[in-house]
């Protein structure tokens, strides 16, 4: 079933997508208000947005669409990944009382080569391949066959979130104001930019995770509307942008923006309808679960392994054979069609391990602003995995990447603060 196929489907059963809504929003409410604080918090829109993708399969059985084997195992998975979070979960993640020597003027040095070089980087980029939301072709294909430039991409997620990070707390301490003000200015140009209609959300993400992690208190709610409609407007302008070639005026971008809600569990209705789903192929299971991770090790080349996303985009639309798109595998399609129903027990694994690095992880972390701006890069990274385990985990090669070039620099800088330090000691 494509998207169109869908949306008629829902808009012929209406009352009983609202049901289904319904159900799905009430199944996660209990998460929803005992892990997650405010409209910041990442972890808020995951739940959000797994509310409206668990809705579809409920409507799809509603509706016949959908047999009650697959049915039951998707509650039964999508139950057991969410009770492996709450398993772990808490509220607040504190970090241990260790500290990092010269926190402060590491964290402004490496914010200083961290924001030249994303700002360099993005620049190349745009010069090379162009700006993404003026291309024609997908967002997920921008680089490919760039002889490598995906390495940049790769790079600037890290760097984007400490970049914009590292200016609010510029903006807390009032120091270098002017130069904070403009920094943010440009990431938010290079987020819309990226054609990707929810990119704003990172520079409230960073917000969140500066106040959260560093300040150790929740943001203001009094301007969470006010920053919730600019993330909206954000998106209907990149809907506006990427169809106004097509005749898309504000009206189309609205509704197109609407249907991405609808269309959140678009997996579901690729897979479940006319048992779509026992037509991927996985050679492997693990290497189909970590081929995001082996494929830019070069451990295994990209046409070995086909995402479960592009096997069912290319079954249902023939003519996208061979594109890079596709919907995002969400736990119960990729463990039911990785493992069958020993997949069961990979869903509550996997909420296990997601809510140990989301809420467990911080107390083994030394306090300071290097700290606090790095998990924030990491806690944004991990909640794609609740969309996509898959794509989260080809999320952490950039992870390493960031991690492995930030811990660098502060050796560095560590190393010569210290050799300043001693060389100004009296003898």
């Amino acid at each position: 079933m494509n998207v169109d196929t869908f949306l008629l489907v829902l808009a012929l059963h209406w009352e009983w997508y609202i049901l289904a809504l319904f159900l799905s929003i009430a199944a996660l409410v209990p998460v929803y208000k005992g892990f997650t604080l405010t409209w910041y918090d990442p972890l808020r829109y995951s739940v959000v947005f797994a509310m409206f993708a668990n809705a579809v399969p409920l409507f799809l059985y509603f509706t016949q669409n959908m047999t009650t084997e697959h049915f039951c195992y998707f509650i039964l998975s999508e139950g057991l990944f969410w009770l492996g979070i709450v398993s772990l979960g808490k509220k607040r993640a504190t970090f241990s009382r260790h500290t990092i020597k010269y926190s402060d003027r590491i964290g402004f040095y490496v914010f200083i080569v961290i924001a030249a070089l994303y700002f360099l980087f993005t620049l190349v980029t745009y010069a090379t391949i162009g700006i993404p939301i003026l291309m024609d072709s997908s967002r997920l294909s921008v680089y490919a066959g760039t002889g490598g430039l995906g390495i940049l991409a790769r790079f600037n997620t890290g760097f984007s979130i400490y970049t914009m990070f590292y200016s609010f707390y510029l903006l807390h301490k009032r120091k270098y104001r002017p130069l904070a003000y403009i920094v943010l200015a440009c990431c938010i140009f290079f987020l819309i930019a990226t054609a990707s209609k929810f990119a704003f959300l990172n520079i409230l993400f960073a917000y969140w995770g500066f106040k959260f992690f560093y300040l150790q208190e929740l943001p203001r709610s009094g301007k969470t509307l006010i920053y919730l409609l600019v993330g909206i407007i954000a998106a209907v302008v990149v809907l506006l942008v990427q169809t106004a070639g097509l005749g898309g005026n504000l009206q189309t971008a609205v509704i197109g923006l609407a249907v991405r809600f609808a269309a959140f569990g678009d997996c579901y209705f690729y897979a479940y309808p006319d048992n779509v789903l026992s037509v991927v192929e996985v050679q492997n299971s693990w290497v189909q679960i970590f081929a995001g991770l082996l494929k830019p090790l070069r451990l295994i080349a990209d046409e070995d392994v086909a995402s479960i996303g592009n096997q069912l985009a290319w079954y249902v639309t023939p003519s996208s054979v061979g594109e890079n798109l596709g919907p995002n595998a969400r736990i119960p399609i990729l463990s039911y069609i990785a493992f069958g129903w020993w997949g069961l027990l990979f869903s509550y694994l996997c909420g296990l391990f997601l809510a140990f690095m989301l809420f467990r992880l911080p107390l083994l972390l030394p306090k300071g602003i290097i700290s606090a701006a790095f998990f924030t890069y990491l806690y944004i990274t991990l909640n794609s995995s609740i969309t996509d385990f898959s794509l989260g985990i080809s999320y952490w090669f950039d992870f390493v990447l960031n991690f492995g070039f930030i811990l660098g620099l502060m050796f560095l800088f560590s190393r010569q603060l210290t050799l300043n330090h001693t060389s100004a000691q009296p003898l």
